[in-house]
Formats: C-alpha cells, structure tokens, sequence
C-alpha cells in the first residue's frame, strides 16, 4: 500500500502590527546607538590612554593607536584619561542614537507591501497632546483692530472636538488642507461653512456655483464683512480691478504693459490666439489691419456696418480684434469686436479668415 503523503501546511505568514514595526525600529535604532558608543569609548580611551603615557597631543595618540591596532597590540592602560574616554564614548553613542531615533521618527513611512498603514483614528492620548501642540489656547485677537474676542476661536474646525490652529508659528506647519470627495458629499456643509462662521480670518473662496455667497452672505455682512465678487461670467454683477491704481513708479507700468501683451498672446495645445486692442477714441487702426484679415466682402460689410451705426447716432468703433490659429499656425477665426461708445454696449462678428 501506498503511503500518502503529509502535506505540510504552508505556514503563515506573520504581518507585523505597526506599533510592532514601530518598536522594531526603536530598538534597531537604539542598538546602532550602543554599538558606536561602544566603538568609540575603546578608540577614545584607547587613544587618550597614550596621551596621557606620552604627553602628546590626541592626532599623535590616534596614528599611535592605529599603529598598535596594526600590529595586533588590543589592550590598553587604563589611566584617568582613558576613562573620560569611556565617558565621550557613551555621550557618542548616545547622541547617536537620539539622532537615529529622531530621524527615523520624522520620516517614518510604513513599508508598501505590507496591509498595515500608517493612517488611523486617534486615541484620548494622542488627541490630548495633538491639542496641546497644535491648538491656540490664547484668547482671539482681531488682527484688523486689535481687539480680543472671547468669543471667537483662533483656531479652525477640523472635526467634532478636533481643532488647528491658523497661527502657523504655533504649529510650526503650513495649514494647507486637501479634502477628497464627490458632488453632495458634505465638503462644504462639513468643512467649510463651519469655518467661514466662525468668522475668525479673511477668506477668498472659489465659488462657481454661488452657493457659498447665497448662504452666507448676509450673515457675514452682518457681521461687518465686506463681500467681494469676482464674476468673468457675468460681469455686471462683479466687482472690477483697475490695476492703474497700484502704478507707483515707471518700472510699474512697463511690467503692466507687459503682462498685457503676455496675456493676450495664447497658445493652449499648439493653438495660438492673438488679441489687438484699440481703446483711442477715433482710431481706425483695428479697422484698417482687418483688410489683411478678412476677405474684400466681409471688410466692405464691416465698413457699411460701422457707417450705418454712425448714421443712427451711435459712436461705434472697432475696439479689439482676436484671430485664432491652428497647429500649423494657419488662421481659422478671426473676432471683431465693435464698441458702441455711446452706450458702452460691446458687440462681437466672426468672419473666415482671407
């Protein structure tokens, strides 16, 4: 009769808990930390050993002591110098192996292929002295007017009893947040309401969509805040910018300048656009490039069109005129856009390009 076989079982394999990864490393830290404070009490009192025999100086002892290690010669006197080279060794193993803990310790990382992570909730403790870290336990102070507030929180809400502070000298850390999550998930309601009313700092927030300024406005205004809006959609219903009222010097103004023509120059996948702009009352100068632009019939047509306005008592005049390319820097689009100067109203024709 045949025997069966006894398969063995495949032993298991032992996934380390990360407080066990944790306590491996201490440990290996701390042995490297032994092992140089043992290496360096035996060179050291080994070496100031023979200065005190030789009264010489320690790079004199240390070549006599690599000498003797040459020539097989271990053992030392143990004199009153060689012991406060015992006691520099220790001191060296020690702070090695502070510095092995710390280091280890600030860039610790859990290892990929294993289950275990990093990530996870904290306990009472670890919440405690996180607070005590990074929570601002001082009274609110306005930083426009100066003024303690006792009931306003220096800090921001992270989670139900989980707060940071917006000092970053406190926390020694940028306060930089990135939340993940899809459409209805609660970023805003759970997040970011509650921090804009708490109403403890400025905010700019980017809003398409309206609903934070909906919702909140008022309070905020309430509260004496003043709301701006920057809307490139609808820009009757949006606050403006006129960068002329930030020109200090002349440097200021050929750097404007300049950020002007680099802004109206763009190239987006190979695709190049090119915007002129006319704003000189009476210039016909857009007008007059457009003859190269567009076909004859279409510049007859745009010029009937200007003398018709003028004829109904309308100041129009061609204000920009923005041509788009293709990869092989062909024009596929050329944008007028004619300006009725006594109403301010600004109307846009697209023709092919010549």
């Amino acid at each position: 009769m045949k025997k069966d076989k006894i398969r063995k079982k495949p032993k298991e394999e032992k996934i380390l808990s990360e407080e066990r990864r944790k306590e491996n490393q201490r440990f290996m830290n701390y042995y490297m930390g032994a092992v140089a404070g043992i290496l360096a009490a035996y060179v050291f009192a080994y070496t100031a050993s023979i200065m005190m025999e030789e009264n010489i100086t320690f790079l004199s002892a240390f070549s006599l002591f690599l000498s003797a290690m040459s020539e097989g010669e271990y053992f030392f006197t143990m004199n009153f110098y060689a012991f406060g080279g015992i006691m520099a060794g220790i001191l060296t193993g020690l702070v090695t192996g502070f510095f092995l803990q710390s280091e280890s310790s600030s860039k610790y990382s859990y290892d990929p292929n294993a289950i275990a992570g990093t990530g996870g909730f904290m306990d009472k403790k670890q919440l405690k002295n996180y607070s005590l870290k990074y929570v601002d336990e001082d009274v609110y102070v306005d930083p426009l007017t100066g003024k303690e507030d006792e009931n306003c929180n220096p800090n921001m809400i992270l989670g139900e009893g989980v707060y940071r502070s917006l000092n970053p000298r406190i926390t020694n850390r940028n306060n930089n947040i990135l939340i993940i999550g899809g459409s209805g998930t609660g970023k805003s309601f759970g997040f970011i309401k509650p921090n804009i009313l708490q109403m403890n700092a400025s905010f700019v927030c980017t809003d398409p969509a309206g609903e934070l300024v909906r919702s909140m406005g008022n309070v905020l205004k309430e509260n004496g805040y003043k709301i701006k809006i920057f809307n490139i959609v609808d820009m009757k219903h949006s606050n403006t910018y006129n960068p002329f009222n930030y020109i200090r010097e002349e440097s200021d103004v050929l750097n404007m300048v300049d950020c002007f023509i680099q802004n109206t120059t763009n190239t987006i996948d190979g695709k190049k656009t090119v915007c002129e702009f006319d704003n000189v009352e009476g210039s016909t100068d857009l007008l007059d490039s457009l003859g190269d632009k567009i076909s004859d019939e279409d510049y007859d047509r745009l010029k009937q069109t200007l003398d018709e306005m003028k004829e109904d008592g309308c100041d129009a005049a061609i204000t920009s005129v923005k041509v788009e390319y293709d990869e092989n820097r062909n024009p596929t689009k050329v944008t007028v856009g004619i300006l009725d100067e006594s109403t301010g109203i600004k109307k846009y024709k697209e023709y092919s390009p010549r």
